[in-house]
């Protein structure tokens, strides 16, 4: 997702489509070597137009990680809504707060916080996780 919210700033305003209709072939596809044939020809294609894009994705070593992951998550983690979504509500808890006096107390708070929200959400499967539980357990074990 910030990939291509990045590749979007790098490239005119006319190649926008073109150019993310091709690169979402490299990420929806099943295979890491598929999806790594994919950038190399969307790689060869846009590279020349715009020199940026190569510098930018072939610094990526681990662009391809969540296809060893079941196909159910994928939708789940190709963006980290999750994340930001948590870290949205930890802020505004925050806020609330005028000033914590060190950083000890701060620790405490967010620690304070994650076991709230962990109550708050445990038991709840995200969507995909379900389905997908005994394979995660292969994978990454206890």
């Amino acid at each position: 997702m910030h990939i291509t919210r990045m590749i979007r700033m790098l490239i005119r305003k006319q190649d926008i489509s073109p150019v993310l209709a091709q690169l979402k072939l490299v990420y929806t596809v099943n295979t890491t070597q598929v999806a790594e044939a994919a950038l190399y020809n969307f790689l060869e294609t846009w590279s020349s137009k715009y020199p940026k894009l190569t510098n930018t994705l072939s610094d990526i070593t681990d662009l391809f990680t969540f296809l060893e992951l079941p196909e159910s998550i994928r939708p789940s983690i190709y963006s980290n809504n999750l994340i930001e979504g948590w870290n949205k509500h930890l802020k505004r808890r925050i806020s609330h707060k005028e000033q914590f006096p060190s950083i000890e107390p701060l620790d405490t708070f967010v620690c304070t916080f994650a076991s709230e929200y962990n109550a708050k959400f445990f038991g709840k499967t995200h969507r995909g996780f379900g389905a997908a539980f005994s394979q995660l357990q292969n994978m990454f074990g206890d």
